[in-house]
């Protein structure tokens, strides 16, 4: 049946206040703002309305289980039709595990989000055990698969790990080039690491990031493309949704978290569509790209305890190509 097409979205939270017994870098205290300020983007930017978006916290009864997420992911896209708008949000704690049988990991690893019922322990050798997870091909598989033609879904990542949580096939991100910018494989935390390891990190800040207005400050950049993951899409595969993944870094990297107001990246990611919502893929990831190296570059240069933040890179993820998809016009 023929009907007008659905803007929906469901945006999560998780503060995981039931995981400082573990280990108290573990709680994210910002993360229950990161819903906020996608809803009210999408609100005032996007023409969503306001009870066609799900916000999910660990704040209100109603906890955020695997079941939960998962029933919610469903949910979201279910009857979708050609033309439908939807988003997908997650602002919280990922890890890497190992990978089951998947060919498409090249790393042997599968990128996993936390609910908050995720199970945790501690190992003889110190190293955290992660259980009752959330896989990235279960991500895929709930809300990409069984979309029909025509379709636009974005899904957004503010964790650590994040770059392929979508599972999906075409994956690139920005290089910058900054001449003393410190890049590694694991970046340590800025303020609390939105990561695996509760482990090693640095203490709060009170500078730089973001302005007396409580929002990043937004600046033009351009940079240089680089493809980090592709492989070759199974023989009579077709992409006829459109669909992408944004993610605060790198699958061998750490997002951050600042205690008061939340996910830098979510932060930076709805401020510059605050300020122009309509742009292209490829000058919104430049965008986001500079802008978090910014933020960094300055808590480093204002750091007082020998704490150095190694640079998250942002990744972008799509069913499509790049040539497909970079020029055009990006819309939630």
């Amino acid at each position: 049946m023929i009907r007008p097409p659905w803007k929906k979205a469901l945006c999560i939270g998780l503060r995981y206040g039931n995981l400082r017994k573990i280990h108290e870098d573990l709680e994210l205290t910002g993360a229950h703002n990161d819903p906020e300020r996608m809803r009210k983007l999408l609100v005032d930017h996007y023409e969503y309305k306001e009870e066609d978006i799900v916000i999910l916290r660990d704040d209100n009864g109603l906890e955020p289980t695997k079941d939960l997420i998962t029933k919610k992911m469903q949910d979201l896209v279910r009857g979708a039709q050609p033309g439908d708008h939807f988003v997908f949000h997650f602002s919280g704690h990922g890890s890497q595990v190992d990978a089951i049988a998947d060919p498409n990991e090249i790393d042997g690893r599968d990128e996993v989000i936390w609910p908050y019922d995720v199970k945790l322990d501690i190992d003889d050798n110190g190293q955290l055990r992660v259980q009752n997870f959330i896989r990235d091909d279960d991500i895929k598989r709930y809300l990409v698969d069984r979309l029909p033609p025509r379709v636009r879904l974005a899904l957004v990542f503010d964790c650590c790990h994040s770059g392929t949580a979508a599972d999906l096939p075409y994956n690139f991100h920005f290089n910058v080039d900054e001449g003393n910018f410190i890049q590694e494989e694991s970046p340590r935390r800025i303020i609390l690491a939105r990561g695996s390891s509760p482990y090693g990190g640095c203490t709060p800040i009170d500078h730089g990031f973001i302005t007396e207005s409580g929002m990043p400050e937004v600046r033009a950049v351009t940079v240089k493309p680089t493809f980090t993951r592709q492989y070759s899409a199974p023989s009579g595969f077709d992409t006829p949704a459109d669909v992408t993944s944004w993610a605060a870094c790198m699958d061998d990297q750490l997002g951050f978290d600042c205690p008061i107001t939340g996910g830098l990246f979510i932060q930076l990611f709805t401020c510059i569509l605050d300020c122009n919502p309509a742009q292209t893929h490829r000058n919104f990831l430049e965008t986001l790209t500079m802008e978090l190296a910014h933020q960094c570059k300055s808590y480093n240069l204002n750091t007082k305890d020998g704490e150095i933040c190694v640079i998250p890179r942002p990744q972008l993820g799509s069913l499509r190509h790049s040539r497909e998809i970079l020029d055009t016009l990006f819309v939630l």
